[in-house]
């Protein structure tokens, strides 16, 4: 059978924006400006979850639209990336694991209240980052991932509608609770399966590290069709 491209809007998953850090999952201050810079110019960034609206809907987008999300919540988005956001007018949606919010290098409550107040969207991460297909208890997996939409909710005063799988992960039965739990959708990594229509609640995603500041990588991520090459390039 012929080997067909669809275009598949890009969902970009960041962690780290800094100028040190685990490579794998870092990019500078430098390269993340590049990079939004290009896609602001190009009019091609969209909020998550107006994307996933138009997943759902059967109009075709005017452009290529790419999605902008970070994980885990660590508070340089605050000190290096808020300040790129507010300039660039950057639709950005973060990932909070709520257990980590005040601790550490993670966000505060100040900070994510702030941001939050200008626009930045805000989902849930789950509570404690656990691995949920290994989480053999219902009752723990609900409170993971309905306990933090209501947390979340409860301190931001807004609904929270998207939802990160933490490494991923998932089962049937998780986006099932996911689901119940009332999110519009939900992102994992690349463990998504490739399908004609994309999943709502298994939104695979292009991770993105110091290497994807090149501009020729950023350039292939952002394509629309990165994703069906790396799989094709895995079936051989």
């Amino acid at each position: 059978m012929p080997f067909l491209l669809r275009y598949r809007h890009p969902i970009l998953i960041y962690h780290r924006v800094g100028q040190k850090g685990d490579p794998t999952i870092t990019v500078s201050e430098e390269g993340f400006t590049r990079q939004m810079t290009l896609l602001k110019d190009e009019n091609r960034l969209i909020r998550l979850e107006e994307l996933a609206s138009l997943l759902t809907s059967e109009i075709s987008p005017l452009s290529k639209k790419v999605a902008v999300t970070f994980d885990d919540g660590y508070m340089e988005i605050y000190t290096s990336v808020f300040p790129l956001i507010e300039r660039y007018h950057i639709p950005v949606t973060v990932f909070l694991v709520t257990g980590w919010i005040g601790r550490g290098e993670f966000l505060s409550w100040e900070a994510i209240q702030e941001m939050s107040k200008k626009g930045v969207d805000f989902g849930s991460h789950t509570k404690n980052h656990p691995y949920l297909p290994a989480v053999m208890s219902r009752e723990t997996l609900e409170e993971e991932i309905r306990g933090s939409k209501e947390f979340l909710e409860d301190r931001l005063g807004k609904e929270v509608s998207l939802f990160s799988y933490p490494v991923g992960g998932f089962t049937e039965e998780v986006k099932e609770l996911v689901q119940k739990a009332g999110y519009k959708a939900a992102v994992t990594t690349n463990r998504g399966v490739q399908e004609e229509k994309r999943d709502l609640y298994a939104l695979t995603r292009i991770k993105m590290t110091e290497a994807s500041s090149s501009f020729w990588v950023f350039r292939v991520k952002t394509s629309g069709y990165y994703e069906q090459f790396q799989r094709k390039k895995r079936a051989y």
